[in-house]
């Protein structure tokens, strides 16, 4: 049965007849979808650059290869000296890099060790070698929260010092802290107390931690290096070691912000509105230390751009993604991190933030949207001392959706034929795909849609009555769509129309949908049902249709965690098993 959420509107019909390599799991987490305790995650995608290319042949080690691309954050002048020109790392990527780095520690040398706590080290520790990272000589003044577990740093003097304007002279604060300070507040009763977040995990294991065990927010001009800020840790349990001195994987976190979001250094928005987005965004990555720092990227990420349009609704900044998201590129699976170290990959885990976003509008009750669903999905998650499943991304979203009483593979469908009308079924849909029509512009071939801004087609037919479109195959990825499209041409009002349809077997993620749209773009909804073999048939009116949209999903779930293929990155570091997998339809229009 087809589950429909926020789409009263939509007439429902169930009409079918059944005519880089990582630490492995074992076989039984495999089958689980529990991680081990502490599995490696893969490094982060950068631009293919000579960096990538020394990596790739083999030159460096991944350890030496997230070293120099941590230093390249801050200095990328020194690393394209000594390997050639090293391309700046996407914007908004210092947190992951950074994670790579900390994670790889203790596979260094003793001299890049020392080097890796260097570039790991915080603003205050006088030990760190960047400039943009570093205060210096400058005197840090502090002050903490009196309602959260926060202190904030800034300098009092030097290029890192904000605007010393203070319009409250008795607490000798500059405006722009104070500004910072009342925005991470509110981040935090957002989070942590109206969602219900477990707060970030306390730093008191940290050599250079602050005055307490609070998270510590530092102020630092990172305009120059084009990085809104980044949270990261060093805390000594987060490295990988082969024999786990510490079973869990959770640490403790800190993070800085730009000390001012000049329109200088950042064009594109406010400073009010940059700080805005950069706080939930940030945070929340503290917050998911706490849960499991080695969790994969498409989740981290994903969860982190709709954090930040659950806490500053209005801002809409994570519609910079969209053209990365599954409304336009709805044939990458969602869970694709990276593949071979193109940006595009890497965009693709920030244009994930919609499948979150549907997992909050659809698995709701009353149907109103449910923030709370994502915690559900990183409780699941959690490899904490805390934590009672510690299962990979993917299957805590699964057992989610189980919880709600949903078939995981009836809402991935659901959120493919959904993503097609986004203007239908998101709350703020029209929005989306008004962006997107802007972006994807016909001048833009990297973005491309069409009607009216509805992903891109497979394939479209113009159906004459008693005409066959033929045996057509498209191969589809896991967690992935393809649309294809039939509009009919001079037909009565007693015309069908027949699909025959040969899928993969539903337990290797076979499913499908047809909609189908007379006057109004509200659609009808057909699922298929498929036999055991995958086939099945389905016959619809279609006289007074405009047109209808057959929806391919392939919904499986089913990867070997820990097998991924180099430069691919899926959940749990995956292969994929029904990658590539045939769907082949015949659709014949009969008019009697």
């Amino acid at each position: 049965m087809l589950k429909l959420r926020r789409l009263p509107l939509i007439a429902v019909v169930v009409l079918a007849t059944a005519s880089l390599p990582a630490a492995p799991l074992s076989a039984s987490q495999a089958a689980t979808g529990r991680r081990a305790t502490r599995t490696l995650p893969p490094l982060s995608s950068a631009p293919r650059d000579s960096l990538t290319r020394a990596l790739v042949r083999g030159n460096i080690s991944e350890a030496r290869y997230a070293l120099e691309r941590a230093v390249s954050l801050f200095d990328r002048e020194s690393i394209s000296l000594r390997y050639g020109r090293v391309s700046p790392a996407p914007t908004g990527e210092a947190t992951l890099l950074l994670r790579d780095l900390a994670v790889r520690v203790e596979q260094l040398g003793p001299a890049q060790q020392r080097t890796a706590r260097r570039v790991l080290a915080r603003p205050t520790d006088g030990s760190n070698p960047f400039p943009s990272a570093d205060y210096g000589s400058a005197k840090a003044k502090h002050k903490c929260s009196r309602s959260f577990a926060l202190c904030f740093f800034w300098a009092a003097k030097g290029r890192h010092a904000p605007n010393p304007k203070d319009s409250n002279p008795s607490n000798n604060v500059p405006d722009w802290v104070d500004k910072t300070i009342k925005e991470f507040e509110k981040v935090w009763r957002g989070e942590v107390i109206t969602q219900g977040y477990r707060p970030p995990k306390r730093d008191k294991r940290s050599r250079h931690h602050g005055p307490n065990g609070y998270t510590d927010i530092y102020l630092s001009d990172l305009g120059d290096e084009q990085v809104y800020g980044y949270c990261t840790t060093d805390d000594p349990h987060a490295a990988y070691l082969e024999t786990d001195r510490y079973p869990y994987s959770d640490v403790s976190a800190y993070c800085v912000v730009d000390e001012d979001f000049s329109r200088t250094q950042f064009p594109d928005k406010d400073p009010v509105t940059n700080l805005r987005v950069t706080a939930a965004h940030e945070f929340f990555h503290a917050i998911q230390f706490a849960y499991d720092f080695y969790e994969d990227a498409w989740f981290m990420e994903g969860t982190a751009v709709a954090m930040e349009d659950q806490i500053y609704d209005g801002a809409n900044d994570n519609y910079q993604y969209l053209p990365a998201s599954p409304l336009v590129q709805p044939e990458v699976p969602i869970d694709r991190s990276s593949n071979d170290f193109s940006t595009d990959a890497f965009l693709n885990r920030y244009g994930a933030w919609v499948f979150w976003r549907f997992l909050t509008e659809y698995l709701t009750d009353g149907g109103a949207r449910d923030p709370k669903v994502i915690r559900e999905v990183w409780e699941y998650a959690d490899g904490s001392r805390h934590g009672q499943k510690n299962l990979y991304s993917l299957k805590a979203a699964v057992a989610v959706a189980n919880d709600h009483a949903t078939d995981f593979q009836d809402l991935f469908a659901d959120f493919g034929a959904f993503d097609y009308i986004a203007d239908l079924f998101y709350e703020e849909g029209s929005a989306y795909q008004q962006y997107v029509n802007f972006q994807c512009a016909p001048s833009n071939s990297g973005c491309t849609t069409s009607d009216g801004g509805r992903p891109p087609f497979t394939a479209k037919f113009l159906m004459a009555p008693n005409t066959t479109s033929g045996r057509r195959t498209h191969k589809i990825d896991h967690l992935a769509t393809r649309y294809v499209q039939f509009t009919p041409e001079g037909v009565s009002t007693a015309a069908t129309l027949n699909i025959d349809l040969d899928a993969p077997d539903p337990d290797r993620g076979g499913i499908a949908t047809l909609l189908v749209f007379e006057d109004t773009e509200t659609p009808s909804f057909y699922r298929f049902t498929l036999d055991e073999n995958g086939d099945g048939t389905l016959v619809v009116p279609f006289g007074t249709a405009t047109k209808g949209v057959l929806v391919l999903t392939n919904a499986s779930t089913n990867l070997k965690c820990g097998k991924q293929q180099p430069r691919v990155s899926t959940a749990c570091q995956g292969l994929p098993e029904d990658d590539d997998a045939p769907y082949v339809y015949t659709a014949t229009l009969l008019d009697p």
